[in-house]
């Protein structure tokens, strides 16, 4: 499940800015693909600042993770295109989506999502027992005999 979609995309540039990003041919359409890709890794790096603290990928998406979302997407699409400057106002959107991502994980800041997992809070979880144990004490104490 996506963070956010062409419609929410859609909301902060204009189609036209969406197709000249997306359309590799003749830039008037625009291309769901690629659009979707740039969703898709935009959701990964919020899944990679967060999972150290929640279960992802978060299902409800809070309202602040889909505006994360549209953001970093957006820096993805205008960075398909070295040929042309990415806007300042889209790069400090970058530098922002990913500072409130690194306040998230150091636990500086909310996002509303529901409760944090027990691996968020420290505690691992093993199949290992005791008895898995190559070595012990009673093994030393039997080679130092």
């Amino acid at each position: 499940m996506a963070y956010s979609v062409q419609a929410d995309i859609e909301k902060s540039l204009p189609t036209a800015t969406v197709a000249l990003l997306t359309d590799d041919v003749n830039g008037t359409t625009i291309d769901v693909a690629v659009l979707n890709e740039a969703v898709a890794d935009a959701d990964e790096t919020i899944d990679a600042y967060l999972r150290s603290r929640y279960t992802v990928p978060l299902n409800p998406v809070p309202a602040i993770i889909k505006k994360l979302s549209v953001d970093l997407a957006i820096w993805e699409l205008y960075t398909r295109r070295p040929e042309s400057e990415t806007p300042e106002d889209v790069k400090t959107l970058h530098a922002d989506a990913l500072k409130l991502l690194k306040d998230v994980q150091a636990g500086r800041a909310q996002i509303g999502a529901p409760e944090e997992t027990d691996e968020a809070l420290g505690s691992y979880k093993t199949n290992r027992v005791a008895d898995d144990r190559v070595f012990d004490t009673d093994k030393l104490d039997r080679m130092l005999s």
